[in-house]
């Protein structure tokens, strides 16, 4: 996570749309540069207006006052813009981390699957084994040892594909920090390490607010409320002021010259810009509904789906494996003094291996499930499982 939060390039490129809206809110509150002019009358015309004897040069400067609400409403809605922009880091942030959290169980999971092919060929090959020897003895039927070495081959060409799979895993976890090739040999971790209880679908329900898609939304409303201040502040006129020195060429003397010119809002010209600002501003209000409705509804399904699997694995880990294991070597047993067949023998292998893979996915479905509830609430479950628990002391 440290590595992806560093060399991410999505994560990387967030940063500078972050600043660059910093730049946009400090640009908003900045006014207008004044602007210089020089003008020049009554020259070039017939009489006593030929040539520049008459004529009448003015230098001057103007500057545009806007008022200072307008100022601070600009300012204010390009902040809020700035704002967003860390909302969208944030969720960009928190999706990332939960993929990189995903593909590292799915590592976890390659390289466990490699464990559990080596045993399956193992198991095939000691079976292959004992068969072996019960066809030289002329206890069972050389089909039978064909049989079994079928067995051998196929679970070998099963591990050859594990090891396969764990190399694609690994390079693709090694793409989340900007690396073409992974530099590390094993992703330590335990996939086994599963919480006895979960927290209640009610305590999670109620920290979905820290959620950023459902956090923005306040700022998100703010922002529309400020671009309808602005709006209708469009109606307040902008003052311009100039003023300059006149020289006279035919008295030869200087004089200083004042205006200021005010636009007259005779007409509203932005009825236009007002309504689509109330428009907007009520399309925000029920895009919140929708995203606090959509967040809600994944929010259910996904910790549906981590219960399920919580479930799966700890009935197959508490229950259905250890039965299966010490039923396997009961049968291996058997098989050897002869008691039962080679069909018995190879159920009870496939059962077990079936089984244990059962467990890897199960396994694998409740890291991912728990994942991905931990991005809808922006927080760890051990967290809500914490405060769960104090809330319940007496």
């Amino acid at each position: 996570m440290a590595a992806t939060l560093l060399h991410n390039p999505e994560l990387a490129s967030f940063a500078w749309e972050i600043r660059a809206a910093e730049a946009r809110a400090l640009q908003a509150s900045l006014p207008a540069n004044p602007e210089i002019g020089l003008g020049m009358e009554n020259f070039g015309g017939s009489g006593q207006l030929s040539g520049f004897d008459g004529m009448e040069a003015t230098f001057s400067i103007s500057q545009i006052f806007v008022p200072g609400e307008k100022i601070r409403t600009r300012a204010r809605l390009a902040s809020l813009d700035r704002e967003l922009s860390v909302f969208d880091y944030e969720t960009t942030r928190v999706n990332i981390l939960t993929d990189v959290t995903t593909q590292f169980v799915q590592t976890l999971r390659a390289q466990r699957r490699i464990t559990l092919a080596e045993r399956a060929h193992e198991l095939a090959r000691q079976v292959f084994d004992v068969v072996t020897k019960r066809v030289h003895a002329g206890d069972l039927s050389p089909i039978e040892q064909g049989r079994s070495k079928i067995t051998v081959s196929t679970t070998d060409l099963a591990l050859k594909q594990a090891h396969r799979t764990l190399k694609v895993a690994r390079i693709q976890l090694a793409a989340f920090w900007s690396s073409t090739s992974p530099t590390f040999d094993v992703a330590q971790g335990n996939l086994d390490q599963v919480a006895a209880t979960l927290p209640s679908a009610e305590a999670i329900a109620q920290v979905i607010s820290q959620n950023p898609d459902i956090a923005r939304w306040a700022v998100e409303m703010s922002k529309h409320k400020t671009a309808l201040e602005l709006a209708q502040l469009a109606t307040v006129p902008d003052i311009t002021v100039e003023g300059g020195l006149r020289h006279f060429n035919d008295i030869d003397a200087p004089a200083f010259v004042v205006g200021f010119a005010l636009p007259l809002p005779l007409f509203d010209r932005n009825q236009g810009g007002r309504l689509e600002a109330t428009y907007n501003a009520s399309k925000a209000y029920h895009d919140r509904r929708a995203a606090e409705t959509r967040v809600r509804s994944v929010l259910a399904a996904g910790y549906e789906a981590l219960s399920a699997s919580h479930t799966a694995v700890l009935t197959l880990r508490d229950d259905i494996l250890p039965n299966a294991r010490s039923t396997f070597v009961a049968t291996k047993k058997a098989f050897q003094e002869g008691k039962i067949g080679y069909l018995d023998i190879l159920d009870a292998q496939r059962t077990l291996i079936h089984l244990e893979a059962d467990y890897l996915d199960a396994l694998t479905t409740f890291h991912t499930a728990a994942s991905e509830v931990e991005r809808l609430i922006a927080q760890p479950l051990d967290n809500v499982l914490l405060s769960q628990s104090q809330e319940q002391l007496p």
